[in-house]
């Protein structure tokens, strides 16, 4: 149920970022705020949600055509929705069923009459999201469409429900320790709590119940067990992201509406990063060498601010700020150069994916192949922020490829770890050669180290081995007389 739901909101996102548009959006990635909160987002997803940027549309670009493409989406979504409901009226009770038939009416009503995208959308520095509360009805008739006649019968089984809510809310809250919070972060949770118990306490329906669910659900605070949706859990960013080594340690996440002290002090950390690839990457792309004056002392503005705000959403609007003015000013200092199309950003865009064709996956390991594309969505990304027609230079397409040919082949790797053994096999003997050794003790073990090293299947492994038997070889010195 709500996989799917997160599936309808990802399309329709989707349906915002691909209408054309001649604009510039914010080359960053930015919170998607409340409802999507806690999705890990490395710097892989980064570098892959930033492809979009440049055909993503601000607020007031939005035209009649994009309300239309959004509102007929709705329609579809809600007819899919409802589909699968009609004609199971006998499996629910008539509170249940009318409750669900309302939710239907309010929203088609809503989308109907609905006269603008900003009633639809919101923008969140430069990007595009669903405003989950204009489709909360959806989520509603999803949840009422668990509660067939085996859960409840009538309005009289209300009082459990919202017992069991209570016991639910009480435990998610549980997960919480005090210690990990700032007083702003656990004044925001305790006041929360007591929202959402006020919440509880009100509901007189099923449509009421329904609507709360979607509440609580969507602070994240009710756990889902299944392993293909843990971006639902009750678990904070931190302790849902990606922990593989080819992201480097470094990972950039979504801001979820509670923060701990931890996660406040990345979230800054990861703005300062993205603000200083601003003047050093993209400015760099525009022709700056250096960057201007104006700019340098933005960032230390920026950067102070950071450092003394504890709210992580001001944060991101200092951020957002800071990367408006640096894009005005550089703008204004660019007058007179010709602004990208976007055909002749497709056309560059194919040299690069042409390039890229040329490495061939069965000449990689699994871990090699990943960098090599990693590569190729980096800069991907970074034309993306192109802003002129003459930043489309061959160079940027060699330095792309000179970047993938320090990629190790399968064929260098094996030479690498043939040399690496054939160093540590040398060593290994030589040094349980040494005089100081008792040879007796000490020859058996390098030749046990000699055949491990030779089986070993990665250079980590023959670089452990010898360490092993080193310290091992070492214990048999003589003693002293």
């Amino acid at each position: 149920m709500k996989r799917r739901l997160f599936a309808v909101i990802m399309s329709l996102m989707l349906v915002i970022t691909f209408m054309p548009t001649t604009t510039f959006a914010v080359s960053s990635v930015w919170p998607s705020g409340k409802n999507i909160s806690g999705v890990a987002v490395t710097n892989d997803m980064t570098e892959k949600i930033q492809v979009k940027n440049v055909f993503l549309r601000s607020k007031v670009a939005h035209n009649d055509d994009e309300l239309d493409i959004m509102k007929q989406t709705m329609y579809e979504e809600h007819s899919i929705l409802m589909n699968e409901i009609i004609g199971q009226e006998d499996l629910y009770c008539s509170d249940v069923w009318d409750a669900m038939m309302q939710l239907s009416d309010i929203f088609m009503t809503k989308v109907e009459t609905t006269e603008s995208m900003d009633d639809i959308v919101v923008e969140l520095g430069g990007w595009l999201f669903i405003d989950e509360d204009f489709i909360k009805e959806l989520y509603a008739i999803e949840y009422l469409g668990s509660l067939t006649k085996q859960q409840v019968t009538s309005t009289s089984d209300i009082p459990r429900l919202k017992n069991n809510l209570k016991q639910d809310l009480n435990k998610a809250f549980k997960y919480y320790d005090r210690s990990e919070f700032d007083d702003y972060y656990w004044g925001i949770l305790t006041s929360r709590k007591a929202e959402l118990n006020s919440s509880i306490d009100s509901i007189g329906t099923y449509m009421d119940y329904a609507l709360v669910m979607y509440d609580l659900d969507s602070n994240g605070l009710f756990e889902d067990n299944s392993e293909d949706e843990e971006w639902m859990t009750l678990k904070r960013a931190s302790d849902v992201l990606a922990d593989d080594e080819e992201y480097e340690g470094e990972e950039y996440y979504i801001s979820s509406w509670i923060n701990t002290k931890d996660e406040v002090q990345k979230h800054r950390e990861c703005l300062k990063t993205w603000a200083n690839d601003v003047l050093n990457k993209e400015m760099k792309d525009i022709g700056y060498t250096s960057a201007p004056k104006e700019f340098a002392s933005a960032l230390a503005s920026l950067e102070k601010k950071l450092d003394s705000e504890v709210d992580c959403v001001v944060m991101y609007q200092d951020y957002e700020r800071f990367v408006n003015s640096v894009h005005e000013k550089a703008r204004s200092l660019n007058e007179g150069r010709e602004e990208i199309s976007y055909g002749d950003l497709l056309r560059f865009q194919k040299k690069l994916t042409a390039a890229f064709m040329n490495y061939k996956e069965a000449d990689y390991s699994q871990k090699q192949w990943r960098k090599l594309n990693k590569i190729y969505d980096k800069y991907i990304a970074r034309t993306d922020g192109f802003w002129y027609e003459d930043q489309l230079k061959d160079s940027v397409v060699k330095e792309m490829t000179t970047e993938m040919n320090k990629v190790k082949t399968l064929k260098q790797e094996a030479k690498e770890l043939k040399q690496l053994k054939e160093k540590r096999i040398k060593q290994i003997n030589k040094y349980a050669k040494s005089k100081k050794f008792n040879h007796k003790k000490s020859i058996p073990l390098a030749k046990k180290a000699v055949k491990k090293i030779k089986a070993a299947k990665t250079k980590e492994k023959v670089n452990s081995i010898y360490k092993q038997y080193k310290a091992k070889i070492k214990k048999t010195a003589k003693k002293k007389k």
